[in-house]
């Protein structure tokens, strides 16, 4: 079975299905924020389907739900972070020490929160396998990552606007969407009074009004990196003032910012930022704990193209089916997208 399909970006992998037909009789579980709400008889109908409530997805069906004229289901596979690790995820110390992260195998397991996904047998690591950490949670990989930010260079951008013959996804174009997704705290240079550590930045590169996701440089300094920071200058990399977020960063270095909230000094994750901003529960339901295993399809004799209908999913209450009736975008990451897309009978030329 073919579809076609459109690739939409938002720091995840995510991709958007044609217009989808809605289909009645199937039973399904419907969710307020954390709040069982219980079983619907008959069709839960949703404007729009997000499979996947990670970088990209969470972000993507909290935009839609902006709009009071959409409803939005959100199926998630994971749960809350906060609730299934608590500081280890959320406190930026300990975050970045977590021993789920490592990339050796054996590693130490953490199914509530990660994947657990292994690589065959790698031959530019010495045959070794290697641990991929891959978000299982609210938030996806940016609940659990190491809170860098930094956008990629103009060029990159570019270079994938040509390929997909779409000018908006050039950096130019994507520009407004960065600011407009990201609130800049400035760095507090009283508390990061250290040698080496001056923080430089272009401030034009952000929107002093965006936001919900939190940007901000650590009120402390690793004493290691002030001597990166000389090495850098001493091989001709020296301190870039436009930082890592203009576009350009061949030949530089930077302080590189961090998503982090710079009042309780905690995660600012897609789930933390986006999930409750502005948004009625009315128009965003979120299916948490809940895998999605199967797109519906459709046929019909005005297309040869199958229209997407809905998810099959399975959760601890068993196996549920929720329908759409405008569009299901599948934004579950860049291994689990093309899985489902494949297990759901989609073959690639």
């Amino acid at each position: 079975m073919h579809l076609r399909w459109t690739l939409i970006y938002a720091c995840s992998f995510s991709l958007r299905i044609v217009r989808s037909t809605a289909i009645r009789g199937s039973a399904s579980f419907d969710y307020v924020g954390k709040s069982r709400v219980g079983l619907v008889r008959g069709s839960l109908l949703k404007s729009t389907l997000v499979v996947g409530g990670g970088t990209a997805g969470i972000t993507i069906a909290s935009r839609l739900a902006e709009d009071p004229s959409i409803t939005v289901g959100l199926i998630e596979a994971g749960g809350y972070y906060e609730e299934d690790v608590g500081n280890i995820s959320t406190i930026p110390g300990l975050s970045l020490s977590s021993p789920f992260l490592s990339t050796e195998v054996p590693f130490q397991e953490q199914p509530l929160v990660d994947w657990g996904l292994v690589s065959v047998p790698q031959a530019g690591a010495s045959g070794r396998e290697v641990h991929y950490a891959q978000g299982k949670t609210l938030g996806g990989s940016s609940a659990i990552n190491s809170m860098a930010y930094h956008r990629a260079t103009i060029g990159t951008y570019d270079r994938w606007a040509s390929l997909v013959g779409d000018r908006s996804y050039m950096f130019a174009n994507l520009s407004r969407f960065f600011k407009k997704t990201c609130h800049i705290t400035p760095p507090n240079f009283a508390l990061r009074d250290t040698p080496n550590s001056t923080v430089l930045y272009d401030p034009r590169a952000f929107n002093i009004n965006g936001g919900p996701l939190q940007v901000s440089w650590p009120k402390w300094v690793d004493t290691p990196l002030t001597w990166f920071q000389r090495a850098l200058g001493a091989i001709g990399l020296p301190i870039s003032y436009e930082n890592f977020n203009s576009g350009n960063i061949i030949q530089k270095s930077a302080w590189v910012a961090s998503t982090v909230e710079p009042t309780q000094v905690i995660r600012s994750s897609s789930q933390s930022a986006f999930k409750v901003s502005n948004v009625s529960t009315a128009r965003l339901k979120i299916y948490y704990r809940t895998q999605a295993t199967k797109i519906l399809f459709s046929s019909s004799l005005k297309s040869p193209i199958p229209a997407a209908t809905g998810i099959s999913a399975t959760s601890a209450d068993g196996d549920i089916s929720i329908i759409a009736r405008k569009e299901v975008i599948i934004s579950a990451g860049v291994f689990h997208s093309p899985q489902l897309l494949m297990i759901s009978g989609m073959k690639f030329d």
